[in-house]
């Protein structure tokens, strides 16, 4: 697809489901703003889904579909996007805010499809809910962060997640 070749890493999750992604940050950053935004931040950070605040300790915030997790001990923040939609379908920021420096981020492209019939889930996924005879897949993805002034193309990450 467009998503692969392009570089950006893709999520797959199925309509009604709910996505999971893992955005890495270097452990100097525990501290800061997180962000995940569609497309991107806008030109304040001020576009945002949902974020953190500036905090020493673990977060969980929720706002409406959408779940923040910022873990500090692992240098990483989630964020899981529940009931998805076919217009979820489109390219996320995981953003680590800077004070005085640029902010550092990652792109993820997310596709939603409609829910397949199926006896039984296919062994790719980890199913989160399951009814008779449809079922809504649970896709974790890891990203790591590049600094926006450091951005070289060459470093953009050229792999997708198959489906069997």
């Amino acid at each position: 697809s467009s998503a692969c070749s392009s570089g950006l890493l893709t999520v797959q999750g199925v309509k009604g489901g709910t996505v999971t992604i893992a955005c890495k940050y270097s452990p100097r950053y525990k501290e800061n703003v997180k962000l995940f935004c569609k497309p991107d931040c806008g030109t304040f950070g001020n576009n945002y889904l949902i974020r953190t605040t500036r905090s020493k300790r673990d977060q969980y915030i929720q706002v409406g579909r959408y779940l923040i997790h910022d873990i500090k001990s692992a240098a990483m923040f989630t964020v899981t996007i529940q009931n998805l939609r076919l217009d979820d379908t489109g390219t996320y920021r995981c953003v680590t805010n800077r004070i005085v420096l640029s902010d550092l981020y990652e792109d993820i492209h997310v596709s939603i499809t409609e829910a397949k019939r199926m006896e039984t889930p296919p062994n790719s996924f980890t199913t989160s809910q399951k009814t008779n005879t449809e079922f809504h897949p649970t896709t974790t993805i890891s990203s790591d962060p590049k600094s926006t002034s450091e951005q070289k193309p060459e470093w953009k990450r050229s792999y997708c997640i198959k489906q069997k």
